[in-house]
């Protein structure tokens, strides 16, 4: 479905009933959530605590609920 359909929905019922939230949020599925920390790791020294989703399952899974 285009997205321009889906912004019109969303918008639609957000003015007549006040769901579906801020339409700012949509932009997140026309575009990659992934982010480029080279400058954070080449500026700050920071190193990423896990470097894959297997190393994030694990941890999930590890730790308390």
């Amino acid at each position: 479905m285009p997205l321009s359909i889906v912004r019109g929905a969303v918008r639609v019922a957000w003015l007549a009933t006040g769901w579906g939230g801020e339409i700012g949020w949509l932009d997140g599925l026309n575009a990659t959530l992934t982010l480029d920390c080279r400058h954070a790791e080449a500026v700050l020294g920071w190193r990423p605590r896990f470097t894959d989703w297997c190393d994030i399952l694990a941890a999930t899974l590890a730790s308390p609920a």
